[in-house]
């Protein structure tokens, strides 16, 4: 585990620094002020991200015009994107381009590799109460997608915002610019992470806001788990998702779909995995849920469940080293880990830490985010 801190430049009221082998930044102030601070101290990234990009130009019809509703369609994240225009060298339109770097490649999965992705498009593993040893939850996910974005591995950042109107502050982890939120937790640790649904059902209602923003606004808003659950309650998605959520006691599984209501998914006490379909009694998943041979959504769920099980089974807690274990395993090992697993992390709630390790790296970095939530200027 690396747990070394290095600084590296300030840039107005937001900082970088390094948290084992991950760049953090830590931003503060309006929504335009945090863009600009984002702009300046991610300027390099933000360019790699763009190149990389403009290497698939056929892929820029997917994601429409700049237009009256701005890069993401709420105000925040358009000034948020307006202040990174000032400061990190690209135009607004370059920026819609850096931000929608994954749709623009959406044409990888749709051709050739429809029926062999090994990506898998995302695992999740989760323990708490009478599983773990302290009671608490360990959620770990790992991020699957195309094998062509390890060139991008670099770019990947925790950006940790601190907004000026009152809502809550979030860390969130992406590719640098690419601000929709696929991983993030709150100050009050409450966390969250995504799953494509597309296993279960491909459809998407245009119109909408895309789920991605909404669970920046869930997590700028929410309290508690109560007030998570309400928001998934009201809100219908644009596109099949499995988002996992945690608190410090808890764990759930919410199947979002643009149709039907959102569900949490059953489990049992103190376990849950998560792929890329739902699992709920009356649900019917497409042809796609066991495809892509080994790497099948239903043979990558089964795996973690078999390798947790087989600790708890042998009367062994599931702690920090044991589900680092499990979640390094690949589909050759009886794992979930792919070939397209970029990155992996584990948020330990009730610490309100994160354990991350990127493709290149073999070793976790942990970084502990409830001094950076709290604001309080101490990085340990």
């Amino acid at each position: 585990m690396i747990t070394t801190i290095r600084h590296d430049r300030y840039f107005e009221n937001g900082r970088r620094f390094f948290s084992g082998g991950i760049p953090v930044t830590e931003l503060r102030g309006s929504w335009f002020q945090m863009g600009r601070q984002y702009g300046a101290l991610m300027r390099g990234e933000l360019v790699r991200v763009l190149r990389f990009a403009e290497k698939n130009p056929g892929g820029f019809s997917r994601i429409g015009q700049l237009g009256n509703r701005g890069i993401a369609g709420l105000k925040r994240y358009d000034e948020l994107y307006r202040g990174m225009a000032e400061t990190s060298g690209l135009t607004l339109e370059q920026l819609r381009i850096v931000n929608s770097v994954e749709v623009i490649y959406l044409d990888r999965l749709n051709g050739e590799l429809k029926n062999v992705f090994d990506g898998g498009r995302c695992s999740s593993l989760a323990v708490w109460g009478e599983n773990t040893p302290d009671h608490g939850v360990l959620f770990g996910r790992n991020y699957d997608w195309l094998a062509d974005f390890e060139e991008l591995i670099g770019t990947l950042v925790l950006a940790v915002f601190h907004p000026a109107d009152g809502a809550n502050a979030v860390a969130m982890f992406n590719w640098a610019g690419c601000l929709y939120l696929t991983t993030g937790m709150n100050e009050n640790g409450l966390f969250l992470e995504l799953n494509s649904g597309a296993f279960a059902d491909a459809k998407v209602v245009n119109g909408r806001i895309h789920n991605v923003w909404l669970l920046w606004e869930f997590l700028l808003d929410s309290a508690d788990f109560a007030a998570l659950r309400e928001h998934f309650a009201t809100s219908l998605a644009a596109g099949t998702y499995l988002i996992g959520a945690a608190d410090p006691v808890r764990a759930e599984v919410f199947e979002w779909h643009p149709v039907r209501p959102c569900t949490e998914a059953p489990h049992d006490a103190g376990l849950l995995a998560a792929t890329n379909h739902f699992i709920s009694p009356d649900w019917v998943n497409t042809p796609l849920a066991e495809a892509c041979g080994a790497a099948s959504s239903l043979n990558r769920r089964a795996n973690l469940l078999r390798c947790a099980r087989e600790y708890l089974d042998h009367g062994q807690k599931i702690g920090l080293p044991e589900l680092c274990a499990v979640m390094d395993k690949t589909i050759a090992e009886g794992g979930a880990k792919v070939g397209g697993t970029l990155f992996q992390i584990i948020a330990a709630p009730q610490e309100q830490t994160w354990y991350v390790k990127l493709k290149n790296q073999s070793d976790w970095s942990e970084i502990r985010l409830t001094n950076l939530l709290k604001g309080t200027g101490e990085l340990a």
